[in-house]
């Protein structure tokens, strides 16, 4: 099938410079009549080469534009980012603006630390992008969209942790809770936290290579940990 995608295209690259071709047939056949009309003292082949190299000319100009759009692409600047953290409502996000060129992004997670405060767990999963509505984004430049992260719930005087994971066997987001805490409870219990490592890659790469940052999950809070 590649192949065959190939040789279509080349066709097409090269049908584009056939009138090339046509005039080096038609130069070719004209001077072969009047070498023969006028009886001169040339070569068969000569007029053979002179055809030929309509045919060269096309295919050099059908590979001179693909090497210029090639080239175009190359001098494009690669996928750059920056992230930000945004609270809103009970929810905490990170938002990725892509302030280089066209790239296609991904962000998995990693739980570091915390883990005994979590009900239950995934060691490692795919964040969710909000925008995208899946587990990878195409942010074109100058453009964003966020990563929806993590959050809590209120039930009455108990809080708890959510952490929001993209599930691939049902293609959606979903999520998965920390042991409660009770306001007033006593002795007072300690809040609930984790640390998550997230790791943002991107098609292609971006210029500094993957971002990795580390960030604390706590009640009602969502920090950046130093590196």
């Amino acid at each position: 099938m590649c192949m065959r995608q190939s040789l279509k295209e080349y066709g097409l690259a090269v049908s584009r410079w056939l009138w090339i071709v046509g005039i080096g047939v038609l130069f070719a056949v004209i001077g072969a009549i009047v070498d023969i009309w006028q009886e001169l003292d040339i070569s068969m082949w000569v007029w053979v080469a002179i055809g030929l190299l309509g045919l060269f000319i096309a295919q050099f100009m059908a590979f001179h534009k693909v090497r210029v759009s090639r080239d175009e692409v190359l001098k494009q600047p690669g996928p750059w980012i920056k992230v930000n953290r945004v609270e809103e409502g009970r929810d905490f996000y990170l938002e990725v603006n892509n302030i280089g060129g066209y790239g296609e992004f991904r962000a998995e997670v990693k739980i570091v630390s915390g883990i005994e405060n979590l009900r239950w767990h995934l060691d490692n999963y795919l964040a969710y992008w909000e925008k995208a509505a899946g587990p990878v984004a195409e942010i074109m430049s100058g453009l964003s969209d966020r990563l929806k992260i993590a959050g809590y719930e209120i039930t009455g005087l108990a809080m708890e942790n959510r952490l929001y994971f993209y599930e691939p066997e049902h293609k959606r987001l979903n999520w998965f809770g920390s042991n409660s805490w009770i306001a007033g409870a006593a002795p007072p219990l300690p809040k609930p936290w984790v640390i998550l490592q997230v790791t943002i890659s991107s098609k292609p790469d971006m210029h500094d290579g993957p971002f990795t940052r580390k960030y604390k999950v706590q009640l009602g809070s969502f920090e950046e940990l130093p590196d």
